[in-house]
């Protein structure tokens, strides 16, 4: 069952009963009735997911994740790791050490433990390496193939939304939270333009893109452009790309 904004309220997998209440788009709080499940401790981005209290078993997990947003390992209070998952590029999940009720695992998106994982406007399927419908944004995603996975890159990208292929960036203050747009294929960075959102465009594995930035005039690139460049370095994703300054 899905609420007015897209959310996902409630999930019933084998008679068991789940509910969501939601901080923004990430879920805080999971209940059956009156009876709290787990309370989670969110940041502030999509997906980003602190801590995790399950309250049935009264234990307190930390979740570790790597560049991508995978979640590796769940940690107890004292630090120690008791649970850990191991991912096949298009996120097949092994686990292994103390068993938990986490959801969180590849993409730090939800395992419902039914052999498909939930990204909100669909759900994927690790095994099968692509999504088991039709991009609901048809091919405004940028893709003529309505069923794959960001794009057959499973290690560069992520979909939280199961819209839009995205970078994850945890090595920056903010992220690179804006979504590549396919129709940039020519463009010019001002100042008016997101650095975040550039650094994504730039970091995008097209390759036989020309991206057209505008210098200042002694040919010297502009400080937006500088950060941008640095940003998608630092995503350690940077394509082999065509650019032309120009002034």
């Amino acid at each position: 069952m899905y609420d007015g904004l897209g959310r996902r309220e409630k999930k019933t997998v084998n008679s068991n009963l789940t509910e969501f209440l939601f901080d923004g788009v990430n879920p805080a709080q999971e209940t059956n009735g009156a009876m709290v499940l787990a309370n989670i401790l969110t940041g502030l981005r999509m997906d980003e997911f602190v801590t995790r209290n399950d309250v049935g078993a009264g234990t307190t997990s930390s979740l570790l994740t790597d560049p991508l947003g995978s979640v590796l390992a769940l940690a107890d209070s004292a630090g120690a790791v008791q649970t850990e998952y191991t991912y096949e590029p298009f996120g097949k999940t092994t686990t292994t050490g103390i068993s938990s009720t986490n959801p969180f695992q590849f993409t730090s998106r939800e395992n419902d433990g039914t052999d498909v994982y939930y990204y909100r406007a669909r759900y994927f399927h690790p095994g099968l390496q692509r999504f088991i419908s039709e991009d609901p944004r048809n091919f405004n995603g940028g893709d003529f193939n309505l069923f794959s996975y960001v794009r057959n890159s499973p290690t560069k990208y992520q979909d939280p939304t199961g819209e839009v292929p995205t970078i994850n960036c945890p090595n920056t203050g903010s992220g690179c939270d804006d979504t590549y747009t396919p129709s940039n294929n020519t463009a010019e960075l001002t100042t008016g333009v997101s650095v975040n959102a550039w650094a994504t465009i730039l970091s995008h594995s097209t390759l036989d893109v020309a991206f057209v930035m505008r210098t200042n005039r002694d040919g010297a690139m502009t400080p937006p452009m500088q950060r941008a460049l640095s940003l998608a370095n630092r995503c350690m994703v940077i394509p082999t790309l065509q650019s032309y300054f120009v002034v």
